[in-house]
């Protein structure tokens, strides 16, 4: 006889209507969580990026290979070059062969000494000699394990000027209180 094989039939389809149902329902509030998620990921990374940008420093971060993974619009125009030219490329693409072996042994400097480097240096920037003082420090991932570097660089031109001065005055203040 048929029938029993029927409503078994029958009742397998209608488990699996079931199931279905039940997976599209999963599967539509999985979609409105990653959906949300996403737009919380976005604002985050909206709200780094702002802050980022909004640092009038020289401010960039690279991997532990050397390839730049990002920085500011400061450091976009002392590379000279809109940032998406930037990320990706290591800094024997960006600069000279001296100026990249200097900076990668400083970057090798922070990475094994897993501390921040301070370094003050002479560079060009639009065409101006200017002082940079750079700090660079390990970029660590939320294990504690050390990624990249991230680097801050102001130039202190300006404040070393007003230092020279500060310091001749001084020091002839001095030579005409002895010769009086």
């Amino acid at each position: 006889d048929w029938e029993p094989w029927f409503e078994t039939i029958q009742g397998v389809f209608a488990t699996k209507d079931k199931l279905n149902q039940q997976v599209q329902k999963q599967k539509e509030e999985l979609e409105v969580k990653v959906q949300l998620r996403t737009e919380e990921l976005s604002e985050k990374t909206a709200l780094l990026s702002g802050l980022i940008q909004s640092i009038p420093d020289i401010v960039f971060f690279k991997n532990l290979d050397g390839i730049n993974l990002g920085g500011n619009q400061a450091y976009s125009k002392f590379v000279g070059l809109p940032m998406e030219s930037i990320v990706g490329k290591s800094d024997a693409e960006l600069f000279s062969e001296n100026k990249a072996d200097l900076f990668k042994l400083s970057d090798n400097r922070v990475v094994q000494q897993k501390s921040t480097l301070r370094i003050e240096e002479w560079v060009t920037i639009d065409g101006n000699k200017v002082l940079l003082d750079t700090f660079k420090s390990p970029l660590y991932d939320e294990t504690g394990k050390i990624i990249g570097i991230v680097g801050i660089s102001r130039d202190i031109t300006r404040l070393k000027s007003t230092e020279e001065e500060l310091k001749r005055a001084k020091e002839e203040a001095e030579l005409a209180s002895r010769v009086t």
